[in-house]
């Protein structure tokens, strides 16, 4: 298994605001293990509250697949979020 690395980024134009940007890398060490890590760019938050991580992991077996993702996303005086889901593809 090689290592997999993804980049990404995209652009929220409003009429009203100015414009927003969100990057991400996704890194894959191993087929079952993706870190992730993104950066939101004109949004009211700077440093490390415009930073958010997360981590998924892929449970294979012969009739289904199973995905777990979490998140830690710091959104300034709110406090911080923390996202879990679970998906299954039959």
């Amino acid at each position: 298994m090689e290592e997999k690395y993804t980049f990404t980024i995209d652009s929220n134009l409003r009429n009203d605001a100015k414009q927003r940007y969100n990057t991400g890398m996704e890194y894959c060490p191993v087929d079952m293990v993706a870190l992730r890590c993104s950066y939101r760019i004109n949004y009211d938050r700077e440093g490390m509250d415009a930073v958010s991580f997360g981590l998924g992991i892929v449970h294979r077996n012969e009739y289904r697949v199973g995905y777990i993702d979490l998140a830690y996303l710091p959104y300034g005086e709110l406090g911080d979020v923390y996202k879990v889901s679970y998906t299954i593809k039959f």
